[in-house]
């Protein structure tokens, strides 16, 4: 029996109990993972983010909620 209730009219669980979840592994990371990552934060610890509030997305119970942008790599 699926572990979770849904509104949905296809089983989302795909018919795996949680122990089944719980269990997956993660893959193996590409042999240049750490690499790659390390080399993306060095390049962006020089970056000041600089962040500027764009459109304004909902208003809801008295808070405004706005995209924001700013500065990163490329």
């Amino acid at each position: 029996m699926p572990f979770a209730r849904h509104p949905f009219d296809f089983d989302p669980t795909h018919g795996r109990t949680l122990d089944d979840v719980l269990n997956i592994g993660a893959p193996d990371s590409p042999p240049d993972f750490d690499a790659f990552w390390r080399g993306c934060r060095e390049a962006a610890d020089g970056i000041p983010p600089r962040p500027r509030p764009g459109r304004l997305v909902e208003e809801r119970d008295g808070c405004r909620v706005r995209e924001i942008s700013y500065d990163t790599l490329d």
